[in-house]
């Protein structure tokens, strides 16, 4: 059993070394434009509702370098008036699900005129896939709504590959 705990640990290794560098990169550029950007990914929530086995979010160490559990919606504002109509697309995707935001429809309004792409688990409750619908009916700003699935049935997906998901919540959304 702490064999196995630590060769999980050593294989979120890579994850965690690019994070570190990520991080260090960002904030050593901070405040200088390198180009506008034709894209930009946002992390909304930096926490997931699952415990997928080579992804650094559910780890304390994670949570603890990034106390704010959940983006400010004003920065999100700020960041599009700051871009304007250099950059096309926003992603709502990083290291956590962007569906549990406690704001998401605000969030979604904030970018309606933009192309917007989102990642999910959606391991999320039927009201929050049917909020994106509407969303969709109304504005026709979702360009591609990527679902990670892993496992091709109900044990494989919970056993292994996504940890605390409910295969029926994910089949019927």
């Amino acid at each position: 059993m702490i064999a196995e705990k630590h060769f999980r640990n050593i294989r979120r290794l890579p994850n965690k070394g690019l994070l570190w560098i990520s991080t260090r990169y960002s904030k050593a550029l901070r405040g200088y434009a390198l180009n506008n950007p034709e894209s930009v990914q946002i992390q909304l929530v930096a926490r997931c509702n699952l415990r997928c086995p080579k992804c650094p979010v559910p780890e304390r160490s994670f949570i603890d370098h990034y106390p704010v559990q959940q983006s400010h919606l004003d920065n999100l504002e700020h960041l599009v008036e700051l871009l304007g109509n250099n950059c096309e697309a926003y992603i709502l995707s990083l290291w956590g699900e962007s569906l549990l935001h406690k704001e998401l429809f605000r969030a979604l309004h904030i970018l309606r005129h933009k192309k917007i792409l989102i990642s999910t688990n959606l391991n999320v409750p039927i009201e929050k896939v049917k909020m994106l619908i509407d969303f969709h009916e109304e504005f026709k700003a979702i360009q591609e709504l990527i679902v990670s699935v892993d496992g091709y049935d109900k044990e494989s997906y919970e056993t292994y590959y996504r940890l605390g998901g409910k295969f029926e919540l994910l089949d019927s959304n």
